[in-house]
């Protein structure tokens, strides 16, 4: 059964929501390093075009802000403080700018083969805290300054999936997508270094929600997520960027309209 939606020559869409991050650095034993978890808000804002309903082209901006919790380790010099828990915050700035097509299956008018290419780069600003405790040594110590740190992460993105349009009941279509990324040239700068990362897999999957207001426009909401993983950086200054893994569960709104 074919779609009861007319296909517009272009579109706009406004998405803003909440991403629920979650981000794990690990050792090369596998054991747990640091992470950050906590929901931050943002926007994604799109336009789309076809002169062929079988065949869309489009650009995406993304852009999520704000503050979660940070839960690591110590790094000190001092061997009294090396490794000792620490609980902070961090404040996260991710932005996305993407280009993407879809292409309808042959023989299937409801189903697309989709690809993406993105540019990616997120702020990962650690805040300064202090600490109080038992030190490594079994000695009490308070109000420990612990610096912060600012990472800058940038990598482009290479995604290809499969989605499908599904007319459920009358002005109201379900969209259902899932795909594998791949990420390409990961890098993190700190302060005057650069770290390589290795590129590594990822995936995604969304669920979203349409209903047709009138002939221009469109409201629904959608939940996706995305998961990608760096791989162990090369030796810096006699540091490194251990390997991580991030996902990212987002609700949002959605308003679309016909030009």
């Amino acid at each position: 059964m074919p779609s009861p939606f007319v296909h517009a020559e272009t579109k706009i869409t406004f998405a803003p929501g909440v991403m629920n991050f979650d981000y794990v650095e690990t050792s090369v034993d596998g054991s747990f390093l640091d992470g950050e978890h906590g929901d931050i808000p943002g926007i994604k804002l799109s336009i789309e075009a076809n002169d062929d309903p079988a065949f869309t082209l489009g650009l995406a901006l993304e852009y999520f802000a704000g503050n979660v919790d940070y839960d690591g380790q110590i790094g000190s010099f001092d061997a009294r403080y090396n490794g000792l828990p620490l609980s902070t915050t961090t404040d996260q700035k991710i932005f996305s700018f993407s280009t993407f097509i879809n292409q309808q299956v042959v023989y299937s008018p409801n189903v697309f083969f989709y690809g993406n290419l993105t540019y990616k780069k997120w702020e990962r600003d650690i805040q300064a805290t202090t600490a109080s405790g038992i030190d490594n040594f079994g000695d009490p110590f308070t109000n420990l300054y612990v610096s912060g740190l600012y990472e800058v992460y940038k990598w482009w993105q290479v995604t290809l999936g499969v989605l499908t349009k599904i007319p459920v009941f009358k002005d109201t279509e379900l969209k259902l997508q899932a795909g594998v990324l791949r990420t390409i040239n990961p890098e993190m700068d700190l302060t005057f270094y650069t770290f390589e990362l290795q590129e590594d897999w990822g995936y995604e999957g969304e669920l979203a929600l349409f209903y047709r207001v009138d002939h221009w426009q469109r409201v629904g909401f959608s939940g996706s997520i995305m998961s990608w993983k760096f791989g162990k950086s090369d030796v810096v200054a006699g540091f490194f960027e251990p390997d991580s893994e991030s996902e990212m569960i987002t609700i949002q709104l959605i308003y679309e309209r016909d030009l």
